[in-house]
């Protein structure tokens, strides 16, 4: 009996000490997040697409709020994504800015594809918009 009596004991102050010890670390180890990323982030789709430029949503959230990516980027969200993301950050903006980058992408990258001929000449003259 004493053996498991013992036992729990023990058990007790190992988990007690772990936990004070996770407790302290996370304390000692802990990042300082923009609360604007998380409001943004939740704002995005999720669809990690990549049509804004950036590897995926988390990546396009931090460059939005650090100012080098424009707010209405994604593609993939349209127009209610844009004005939700101009509503947290305090800004005013086109929606339709990011249709025309998607067109200017879309053209750049099928520049030698012949069987484009069409839409390319439509855009080859196109000048990237300015997103600043």
């Amino acid at each position: 009996m004493n053996t498991i009596i013992f036992t729990v004991v023990i058990a007790l102050l190992i988990g007690f000490v772990l936990g004070t010890l996770l407790g302290l670390f996370k304390k000692i180890f802990s990042v300082e997040v923009d609360p604007k990323v998380s409001h943004v982030r939740e704002a995005l789709p999720g669809a990690n697409c990549g049509g804004c430029g950036y590897a995926g949503c988390d990546s396009f959230a931090v460059a939005v709020v650090k100012g080098e990516a424009p707010a209405n980027g994604c593609v993939a969200g349209g127009p209610s994504v844009s004005a939700a993301l101009n509503k947290i950050l305090g800004l005013t903006g086109d929606e339709s800015d990011a249709v025309k980058r998607l067109q200017f992408l879309l053209a750049k990258e099928q520049m030698n594809a012949p069987e484009q001929k069409e839409f390319i000449t439509a855009f080859k003259l196109a000048k990237p918009p300015s997103f600043q």
